[in-house]
């Protein structure tokens, strides 16, 4: 056999080595019973809170938006009262 390739037994016990690793990672892993796992896990909640709270309002304005412009548009002149032409409207003058 040619020395450079591992044999069953190296290959085994790698594969063993390598779970053990991966196990020992999950172990180390804080459990939600963690202070630092609830305040996240508080600072999702507010930052989803918040999100909503920014739909909910960019709703609102587009709703606005929508009745503002579904309202009839009345023409400048209608606006403004008619001023300064130099005639009263009662005697023609």
């Amino acid at each position: 056999m040619d020395s450079r390739k591992p044999s069953f037994a190296d290959r085994q016990k790698a594969a063993q080595e390598a779970s053990r690793a991966s196990l020992n990672k999950f172990r180390a892993k804080p459990g939600l019973d963690d202070p630092a796992v609830r305040q996240r896990q508080a600072e999702r909640e507010a930052q989803a809170a918040d999100r909503a709270k920014a739909r909910l309002a960019r709703e609102a304005a587009k709703t606005e938006k929508k009745a503002r412009e579904a309202r009839p548009r009345r023409k400048p002149a209608q606006l403004a009262p008619r001023k300064g032409r130099g005639r009263s409207p009662r005697t023609g003058t």
